[in-house]
């Protein structure tokens, strides 16, 4: 379209020159510089617009190339869309192994008293006949515990806040 207005306006350029040599009339001859002036002026504009139409080529050329890559890069990752389209995935039930089962520890009771006992932990209240061991499996960390008699109103062993370690057992004894 540049290309088009260039050459328009050489030919208007031409007419131009044209229309001023004929409005001279045959009274004055026309001038052989000023003839060449516009026979140079006019190969100048010519030389130009072949410069310019041979670079619009270049161009077109160019972008026909990018669009051509365009349409072979969308062809490709339709055809790659299509084949994954088709692949079946097989999803786990579960991403996780087996969950960690919670850390314990042990607390080994024992009755070394001649009357029955009861041990509270954490609130858990456990009875301990005489001379009777038993063991109670807890979360590790902070417990507490109490224990009582049969024989005494007042606990044995008030409350008190312990720490129980995994994988290590932790005695409550119940002395005389």
């Amino acid at each position: 379209m540049y290309t088009s207005i260039l050459r328009g306006l050489a030919a208007l350029l031409a007419l131009v020159v044209a229309a001023s040599l004929v409005r001279a009339g045959p009274e004055t001859p026309p001038n052989d510089d000023k003839l060449s002036q516009v026979l140079t002026q006019l190969q100048e504009v010519t030389n130009k617009l072949s410069a310019i139409q041979i670079r619009q080529d270049i161009q077109i050329q160019s972008m026909q190339n990018d669009v051509n890559q365009l349409k072979a890069d969308v062809s490709r990752l339709n055809e790659e869309m299509r084949r994954l389209s088709t692949v079946k995935t097989n999803i786990a039930a579960s991403i996780n192994p087996e969950a960690a089962a919670p850390v314990t520890g042990t607390i080994l009771l024992e009755n070394h008293y001649s009357f029955p006992a009861t041990v509270i932990v954490n609130g858990q209240s456990i009875r301990v006949m005489p001379s009777e061991g038993r063991r109670v499996v807890a979360p590790a960390g902070r417990f507490t515990f109490e224990v009582y008699t049969d024989d005494r109103a007042n606990p044995v062993h008030p409350l008190a806040d312990r720490l129980l370690a995994a994988g290590r057992p932790f005695p409550i004894i119940v002395n005389p």
